[in-house]
């Protein structure tokens, strides 16, 4: 089997804009998701289990390039990080204290997990944002069972409504 793993990347000072300056989104009691889409296609899907998603410690480049046919090029791999940096552990550096999880049952679900806690971070300064990983879980990762092919959706998916994003949620209703 073959171990895979998704980085994602928002840019936080748009989203700090609208909080400071703008004021569009209030500065207390917001939870944050994050929503990455299933990508249909015509192999076996995964059945039952969870995928993680952890802050990463250390910035990674991008590259560029088709990975779904393996003529990505660029500098982020499963050893490093970027042209000058390698990851510490192999597939990537990350914080293991502070996660999301979500179970999938069918394998065609959308990845929708509550990040609050660690857009907090990244917000108060507490936390540098150098993006996100979606991982499995250890145990997952090492048992040697094949859990076939799980496709999300990315930035350049030509379906807009279907690209990753950082949703904000909360109450502005005024009673009287």
């Amino acid at each position: 089997s073959e171990l895979a793993r998704v980085l994602i990347q928002f840019p936080i000072s748009e989203l700090s804009g609208k909080i400071y300056s703008e004021k569009t989104i209030p500065s207390g009691n917001v939870s944050y998701y994050l929503k990455i889409f299933n990508m249909l296609h015509g192999d076996t899907v995964p059945t039952s289990y969870d995928l993680f998603v952890f802050p990463l410690t250390r910035s990674w480049d991008e590259g560029s390039g088709v990975e779904l046919s393996y003529l990505d090029t660029g500098y982020s791999s499963w050893i490093s990080a970027s042209s000058v940096s390698g990851w510490l552990a192999t597939g990537s550096d990350y914080i293991s204290n502070i996660s999301a999880s979500q179970h999938f049952d069918r394998g065609l679900e959308d990845l929708e997990v509550d990040v609050t806690p660690i857009v907090n971070a990244w917000l108060t300064g507490n936390l540098t944002n150098n993006g996100l990983l979606v991982k499995l879980g250890n145990t997952e990762e090492t048992n040697n069972v094949d859990y076939f092919i799980k496709n999300f959706h990315g930035k350049e998916s030509k379906y807009v409504e279907k690209l990753p994003y950082l949703e904000a949620r909360y109450n502005n209703v005024v009673k009287d």
